[in-house]
């Protein structure tokens, strides 16, 4: 018969590296390739309710955006990476929903976490994908914003104030268009 203190320990320990694991798998990004910066100019999380911290960005098309810039519009903010399975679940879904006349006036900014621009296209090109990707090789975006696990969204209204966050993939049509519902007018 074993000891139970013993037992104890060995359950102790496996939910310790079960835990380890966990938070190392959820954290993890492949290394980048890519020598874009992104320079986020604030390092407060920003709150449902508060203004969104200003950053800017290179497009995979070669320009910079900088969210300041669309003040005035309502933007759709999706941090997301292609290795990311519940990312590639929802990407469908912010195609079919950014493909809608009736959010043609919303921003739709998807920003890609340390991948080169290569894999990032043939992503999109593989699934058919076509809204507007930004680069944040060096994580600059994604720490001013608090992000440490994808997918994860934020729907900025067009006084730049954040009126949804979502942590965690859309799995129906419905529930995006209903974040996507409170910053349009």
């Amino acid at each position: 018969m074993t000891n139970p203190i013993s037992r104890f320990r060995w359950l102790l320990l496996a939910a310790s590296v079960v835990a380890v694991a966990t938070v190392s798998c959820q954290a993890s990004v492949p290394s980048a390739t890519s020598t874009s910066g992104a320079a986020a100019t604030r390092q407060v999380a920003p709150r449902v309710g508060s203004l969104a911290p200003d950053f800017s960005v290179y497009m995979v098309t070669g320009e910079t955006l900088r969210l300041s810039d669309l003040r005035g519009k309502p933007v759709f903010v999706n941090f997301w990476a292609s290795w990311c399975p519940p990312c590639k679940e929802e990407m469908p879904l912010i195609q079919a929903v950014y493909q809608e006349t009736r959010y043609r006036d919303v921003m739709f900014l998807t920003i890609n976490r340390q991948e080169d621009i290569p894999t990032i296209n043939q992503f999109m090109r593989e699934g058919g994908y076509t809204f507007p990707v930004a680069l944040d090789p060096d994580l600059g975006v994604a720490n001013a914003y608090q992000v440490y696990a994808i997918p994860e969204s934020f729907f900025i209204g067009p006084d730049g104030v954040v009126r949804v966050k979502k942590v965690g993939a859309y799995f129906s049509k419905s529930e995006l268009e209903s974040s996507l519902n409170m910053i349009v007018k």
